[in-house]
C-alpha cells in the first residue's frame, strides 16, 4: 500500500487550507529542539548542582578535620601543663616524704601535705581522663594509664608508710621518694 498523497489530504480536508506542511514541521522541529534544550540545560544545571554538593561535602570534612585537629592541638597544650604541675607535685611529695625521714625544721606536717599532693595528681589525672576521646592521641591514652599505675603505686607505698612499725616504716618511706623521683624524671624525660 502506497501512502497517500498530500494533494489528496488536502481536498478532503479542509485543515490544511489553514496550516501548511511546512508550520507543522517548523513546529514539531521547534518543539524537539526546544525540549532538546531543555534537556541539556537540566543536565548542566544537574552537573553543577552535583559539583557544588560535592564540593560541599569535601569542605564540610575538611573542616571537621581542621576542628578536630585544633582540638588535639589544645590538648597536647593542656596535656603539657597537666604534666607540669604533677611533675612539681611529685618532687614536692619526694620533698616532704624526706622532711618525715629527717629532722623537721619546717613548720609543715609532710604526711599531711603529700596526701594534699596526691589527691591534686589524681585530680590532674581525673581532668586528663575527662576530655573528648576523639582529642586524644593514642600515645596519650597510654601514657595517662601509665601515669596512673605509677600513682597507685606511690599511693599504695604512702599508705604503707601510714600502717607500718617503725621498721617498715623507713622502707615505705624510701619507696614513695623512689617511686616518685623515678616518675618525675620520666615526665620531665619524656614529655616535657
Amino acid at each position: 500500500m502506497s501512502p497517500i498523497p498530500v494533494e489528496i489530504i488536502k481536498q478532503h480536508n479542509d485543515f490544511f487550507d489553514y496550516v501548511s506542511i511546512e508550520a507543522i514541521l517548523t513546529i514539531t522541529l521547534g518543539g524537539l529542539a526546544t525540549l532538546g534544550g531543555a534537556y541539556l540545560g537540566a543536565r548542566k544545571a544537574g552537573e553543577s548542582s552535583l559539583k557544588a554538593v560535592e564540593k560541599q561535602i569535601s569542605h564540610a570534612r575538611e573542616e571537621k578535620e581542621s576542628e578536630a585537629e585544633l582540638k588535639r592541638t589544645k590538648y597536647e597544650v593542656f596535656l603539657k601543663s597537666q604534666l607540669r604541675v604533677m611533675n612539681h607535685k611529685l618532687k614536692s611529695i619526694d620533698f616532704l616524704m624526706g622532711l618525715h625521714e629527717s629532722h623537721n625544721i619546717y613548720n609543715v606536717e609532710p604526711l599531711e601535705e603529700t596526701k594534699k599532693d596526691l589527691t591534686k595528681i589524681e585530680e590532674i589525672l581525673s581532668n586528663m581522663q575527662n576530655w573528648d576521646p576523639d582529642c586524644v592521641s593514642i600515645e596519650n591514652f597510654k601514657l595517662i594509664g601509665e601515669l596512673r599505675d605509677e600513682i597507685h603505686d606511690i599511693e599504695s607505698s604512702y599508705e604503707a608508710v601510714l600502717a607500718t612499725e617503725e621498721e617498715e616504716h623507713e622502707g615505705s618511706v624510701t619507696k614513695v621518694r623512689a617511686k616518685s623521683q623515678k616518675l618525675a624524671k620520666k615526665i620531665t624525660q619524656k614529655h616535657l
